[in-house]
């Protein structure tokens, strides 16, 4: 299962971002060669990607979370970033669970920052997916999206959004959170931002 869920994911990564996809065994026997990364053999990966070796990038989705967060914040590399094109119809899998998981966070929010002094007027959308490349190899996902949102406490008002909407007097803005993605398309936990709010 998680051979073909990976496979798929691959497919639909590179047809969004125009690489072609390697072939289904090879896929499944990288899956299969996955194993753990030990703390000194991470250090050694990283030194040998810091002087132009592509290992690191090879066994990334290998790591744990809290180790593909060190590679991307920590350990000082040259990630480079390019814009994936969402538009096309051979990108139309990749979009569709791109927003899968921009629903699945946008939930989260009614027991985050919408218990504050917001709400919101309508639905979260993608703005931005990058890809992360490490010495010329993707790695990641970067996926940004956000909701148009009214702060409620500007409002000349103590009754909750009626049938018209929230008053025009209300400072209106966007939530906004940020979340990534390694090439099996899983959640980079560590790496997610909180969702925020900006007039």
């Amino acid at each position: 299962m998680k051979a073909r869920l990976f496979a798929l994911g691959l497919l639909m990564l590179t047809a969004a971002c125009g690489q072609a996809p390697a072939p289904v065994a090879e896929t499944t026997a990288a899956v299969n060669a996955c194993t753990d990364v030990g703390d000194e053999e991470l250090d050694a990966l990283v030194a040998r990607s810091a002087a132009g070796g592509t290992e690191l990038a090879d066994v990334f989705r290998c790591l744990s979370e809290d180790q593909q967060r060190h590679v991307i914040e920590d350990a000082e590399l040259a990630i480079d970033e390019a814009a994936v094109d969402l538009s096309s119809e051979e990108a139309a899998p990749l979009r569709a669970r791109l927003m899968r998981e921009v629903e699945r966070a946008a939930r989260v929010w009614w027991d985050t920052i919408l218990e504050g002094p917001y709400s919101l007027e309508g639905d979260a959308e993608i703005r931005d997916v990058e890809e992360l490349l490490l010495n010329g190899r993707r790695i990641a996902l970067r996926l940004s999206f956000g909701a148009p949102a009214v702060m409620t406490e500007s409002c000349e008002t103590t009754n909750d959004e009626s049938d018209e909407g929230w008053p025009e007097d209300c400072t209106r803005g966007t939530i906004s959170q940020t979340l990534y993605f390694d090439e099996d398309l899983d959640p980079i936990e560590p790496l997610a931002g909180y969702a925020d709010f900006d007039d």
